[in-house]
């Protein structure tokens, strides 16, 4: 039996939920409430010494996504309750409540394209989380289907991981990291990426990117090597593959106005996707 201890309790390790390229996620629970139930997403650190982890920068972002985050109260919001190092397990972590359900991305894979109804609503959702965060000077960075999770039908935000403030170190937050198929153009454009490394016009983007796989059952972008896929959206190609897939689709407008190449014309409030979603 695997405990890790942290900052605010004790997590027993009860099996992996997922691994990416930097970090692992396992469930968890309160060795002394069991039933309590949390996702702890683990850095593994070796050959540390005793007081160089607090310098590395899983500890570094982890500790800033804790503190940038512990202000954000909204029921579609999970965020860390807890990190710390293991010096023991030699790890670095960060614990969430664990949710019960699938991310948008399983139910994707599962389902294919979600009717219009359901769909709509799932954005219509997320637009207003969207808004809640931005007005507290916070950009998520890295929005995408499998940082959605769906609990009861209702979305769920998770993984701040690359979350960014107004006073975030950019040696490390945000910034132009985030998920290459859901990453803005605005940041993959040399002459723009400082500008708007850390403005909401980029969850906007991906949130159009995650109405397009939602509508359509699939990704927009297959290849995701920064140059293709600046090719694919200021050649057009990402405008056409929308008119193509979606076409005779309700949704295809409220995706396009999502996925607007200029950030100043990019629909960004849930007031106006309301609109658009009652004239459809």
């Amino acid at each position: 039996m695997v405990v890790i201890t942290g900052k605010r309790g004790k997590y027993e390790v009860l099996g992996q939920l997922g691994k990416g390229g930097q970090a692992t996620v396992y469930k968890a629970q309160d060795p002394d409430q069991p039933g309590k139930l949390y996702a702890l997403k683990v850095v593994h650190i070796r050959g540390w010494e005793d007081e160089s982890v607090f310098a590395d920068e899983a500890y570094q972002r982890f500790h800033w996504e804790y503190l940038l985050t512990t202000k954000l109260r909204h029921p579609q919001i999970s965020t860390a309750s807890d990190y710390g190092i293991d010096k023991e397990n030699k790890v670095v972590f960060m614990a969430r409540p664990y949710i019960e359900g699938n991310t948008l991305t399983e139910l994707i894979n599962i389902r294919g394209a979600f009717p219009l109804e359901d769909g709509n609503r799932i954005i219509l959702s997320l637009a207003g989380v969207l808004e809640y965060i931005h007005s507290m000077d916070i950009i998520h960075c890295d929005l995408k289907p499998s940082n959605v999770f769906m609990e009861l039908g209702d979305p769920i935000l998770i993984d701040f991981g690359l979350v960014a403030g107004k006073d975030s170190p950019k040696y490390f937050v945000g910034g132009t990291s985030g998920t290459m198929a859901y990453l803005a153009p605005e940041v993959l454009d040399q002459s723009t990426k400082e500008m708007y490394r850390y403005s909401p016009t980029r969850d906007w983007w991906g949130l159009g990117c995650i109405a397009f796989d939602i509508f359509s059952g699939r990704r927009l972008f297959k290849n995701t090597e920064s140059n293709v896929l600046r090719r694919d959206i200021d050649g057009g190609l990402a405008r056409l593959t929308v008119e193509n897939v979606l076409d005779g689709h309700p949704a295809k407008y409220l995706v396009n106005a999502l996925l607007q190449r200029d950030p100043t014309k990019r629909v960004a409030s849930r007031k106006v996707i309301q609109k658009i979603i009652t004239a459809q």
